[in-house]
């Protein structure tokens, strides 16, 4: 599932902020994923289609 959501153009934006927090580093997470700032993440969250958090 996450192969099609990469092919159909899907974004992967992890916050900075909030893995810092939990102890997940960069090589913890799959080679997709952008490591963006907090403000970053509000930004691309206001003009994005669609956002899904966890």
């Amino acid at each position: 599932m996450i192969a099609s959501f990469f092919e159909l153009g899907g974004k992967l934006m992890v916050c900075a902020p909030c893995i810092e927090a939990r102890k997940i580093l960069k090589d913890d997470l799959i080679p997709e994923a952008r490591i963006i700032s907090g403000g970053t993440l509000v930004a691309e969250s206001i003009s994005a289609d669609s956002v899904l958090t966890y």
